[in-house]
């Protein structure tokens, strides 16, 4: 009986330990995330700001590739780059050639294609857009990259006007097609995992940053594109919001 209770009192002992130190180390991702999500929000809540005092410069006559602009095609180059090279600073990752094109390519082209996706739906709905070089996003995401490890906003936004109000329908749909190909890309970069070595690591980090940019794209707190979604429909807001969360607190534990 005594070796029975001395061998019940360490098993609870182990037992209470663990629990709380999961309960510990969730707590600070969740710590961590409510952090990264309060400057995310500032930042948005500047580039909204940002864009009700701009006006579109779109010519109709000027040729077009792929549906862009030369202008917009250079601002989209560029943006890749800076998102890859200041997600590399963040990270604190050697600046070495092969790491700089894992992050411009898994960082700074994922986050492109998920902007992307929103401009086919918005000008789907016949919306006009034009996308521009934001220096202020420029700066804050060097500054947030150099001084804290984190990278808010984005080297460039998106202009959108509308010729007449929009469905919600519509505007949730429009909202929820960059997180979905975020989700989808995510998972793309996982088959690059079992071929280990630099692919293993592309794909870890390919990852990790579309699941972050959905799981924060997708709280239904304005400017977050999840408010729209939430606003149309939130039986489908917490089916794409709920699932992401809970593998980002997994993975980043």
């Amino acid at each position: 009986m005594p070796a029975a209770a001395a061998g019940s009192a360490i098993a609870l002992t182990g037992l209470f330990a663990l629990f709380n130190s999961t309960i510990s180390s969730w707590g600070g991702q969740i710590a961590s995330f409510l952090k990264n999500a309060v400057g995310g929000i500032i930042t948005g809540k500047i580039l909204d700001h940002d864009k009700e005092r701009r006006t579109t410069t779109f010519d109709e006559k000027e040729k077009l590739y792929l549906g862009f602009a030369k202008k917009e095609l250079l601002v989209l180059l560029v943006g890749t780059l800076v998102i890859g090279i200041l997600f590399l600073f963040a990270d604190r990752q050697p600046f070495e050639p092969v790491m700089i094109l894992i992050y411009v390519v898994m960082g700074g082209l994922c986050i492109v294609i998920h902007e992307l996706a929103h401009l086919y739906f918005e000008r789907k709905f016949s919306c006009r857009t034009e996308i521009q070089f934001w220096g202020i996003g420029t700066l804050i995401m060097a500054l947030t990259a150099l001084l804290f490890g984190n990278v808010f906003a984005q080297p460039f936004l998106t202009l959108i006007r509308s010729p007449q109000p929009l469905e919600k329908r519509t505007v949730g749909h429009m909202m929820l097609s960059g997180p979905a190909v975020s989700t989808v890309l995510a998972f793309l970069c996982l088959l690059l995992i079992p071929l280990g070595g630099l692919f293993r690591t592309a794909g870890m980090i390919g990852f990790l940053m579309n699941i972050v940019t959905a799981v924060f794209e997708l709280l239904p707190i304005p400017p977050c594109e999840g408010k729209e979604i939430f606003t149309w429909n939130k039986l489908v807001w917490a089916g794409a919001f709920v699932p992401l969360f809970l593998i980002y607190l997994y993975m980043t534990m």
